[in-house]
């Protein structure tokens, strides 16, 4: 098991002759690595030989990264190894499990250039996670889309053609979920990169970008950092402008970076903050490819409630879901609306309604089953019942409005109507008024 050990580690005098030769280009490179990795095998035998398909597919896998700045042979050359010996290490194991014996001094076309992705996807946690997730079907078309891409690069790359080349940094706009916490997942908010003196904003983003090599680095906010006056190229805050120039520089967003940066925010503030900072930002993360965070619907609301009720050993009572829909709704004409999030706040919200009520019940009504009503999701329901006599008390000290309040009456009807069908009362109301004229007496 020697040599297997050895796979993965670069001999010291070689590291040095490697990093001496930093960065060589050309097929030069090329065979030295290739004899790199014949003196580290020892023992080990190739699925196709060492000159094989495979071995040249590794190998132009590790070219791509010449020219970049940081890259270095030897790095390059270890974390080769390790992401070789890590699958093969893998495949050990699952193939011990399933009662194989298998050759611990053989590397297989999986351990060399990673999985078939047609069949990866099937096995994978996170996709198989993301597919029980509600709604995101833009998101998931997306994910799907680039999943298509790798699996053609990746038979494309079997013929000895040239991948079709694509960036993995990417925007994602509106209300995401929660953000995972693997060991390959770093996740940043802007205070983060933010110095407080003049070069310590370009130290951190650096720090932050090499220690996210070969990582998923989520900046989380994105948006702030950006605190500008609105106009193109003009920033009033230099440390935060400085975060934005380093990204700029230190992320290229070619083929062969090893480092994927995934840039978070609501639309919005994302889209203006591309507008007016280094316009070679939106060139390295192009909001045409983002991957949209749409806002769940009513529906999409009701099944997750119900699915938080059921998870939490928690009821409702019908007339209570649906008000806790209409209360989601409408909190989702504001900005900044945060899905299954504000669905969790509202059940946080009927909880301690309930636990307010309870004590209020002689002990004999007291259930240890908590059924939400409709009161504990909102306590102004019923506020439809008294919107004619409100509406005739908002104006009963204005002369001359007669028409004005028929005519909010007669929208109060449709809405009545439309409610009672169970249509959205929205679609045919409108919302914002234009009041012409001088104004009423007021009595």
């Amino acid at each position: 098991m020697h040599e297997l050990l050895l796979f993965g580690q670069v001999p010291a005098s070689r590291h040095d002759q490697l990093t001496a030769q930093h960065n060589y280009g050309g097929n030069a490179v090329l065979d030295f690595l290739l004899a790199e990795i014949e003196n580290n095998v020892g023992k080990m035998k190739v699925e196709d030989g060492m000159g094989g398909l495979y071995v040249r597919i590794v190998i132009r896998h590790l070219g791509r990264g010449r020219g970049q700045e940081g890259f270095g042979n030897a790095g390059a050359l270890q974390n080769m190894f390790f992401k070789i010996s890590e699958r093969q290490a893998e495949r050990l194991n699952r193939e011990r499990k399933e009662g194989f014996r298998p050759d611990d001094f053989f590397l297989t076309k999986e351990d060399l250039i990673g999985p078939d992705p047609s069949k990866a996807i099937i096995k994978s946690k996170a996709w198989t996670k993301l597919q029980d997730l509600i709604g995101l079907d833009t998101v998931k078309e997306s994910v799907r889309s680039m999943f298509g891409l790798i699996e053609t690069n990746y038979h494309r790359e079997l013929k000895e053609m040239p991948p079709i080349e694509f960036s993995l940094n990417r925007v994602f706009l509106g209300s995401a979920p929660a953000r995972p916490r693997w060991p390959s997942f770093v996740t940043r908010n802007p205070a983060d990169f933010i110095g407080g003196a003049l070069g310590q904003s370009e130290n951190n983003t650096k720090a932050i970008l090499a220690t996210t090599i070969g990582k998923v680095l989520i900046i989380d906010e994105a948006y702030m950092l950006y605190t500008g006056t609105g106009t193109a190229g003009n920033q009033s805050d230099p440390y935060k402008t400085a975060v934005i120039d380093t990204i700029v520089a230190q992320v290229q967003s070619v083929p062969g970076e090893d480092r994927c940066v995934l840039l978070l925010g609501y639309e919005d503030q994302i889209v203006e903050m591309f507008q007016n900072v280094n316009p070679g930002l939106s060139r390295r993360f192009p909001i045409a490819d983002a991957f949209h965070f749409q806002d769940l619907s009513d529906a999409e609301m009701r099944q997750i409630l119900e699915l938080k009720l059921k998870d939490q050993g928690l009821d409702a009572t019908e007339r209570a879901k649906s008000v806790a829909i209409e209360v989601l709704a409408r909190a989702r004409d504001w900005p900044n609306f945060g899905n299954a999030g504000e669905v969790e706040n509202l059940l946080g919200k009927a909880k301690t309604s309930y636990q307010t009520r309870q004590p209020l019940k002689p002990l004999s009504e007291r259930s240890l089953d908590a059924i939400f009503e409709v009161q504990d999701f909102d306590a102004g329901f019923d506020r439809e019942a008294d919107a004619a006599t409100n509406l005739q008390k908002l104006f009963e000290d204005v002369v001359g409005c007669e028409s004005v309040v028929s005519k909010l009456e007669g929208y109060q009807q449709i809405a009545r109507r439309m409610k009672y069908q169970g249509l959205d009362p929205r679609e045919q109301i409108p919302t914002n008024f234009v009041f012409k004229g001088p104004p009423g007496k007021v009595l």
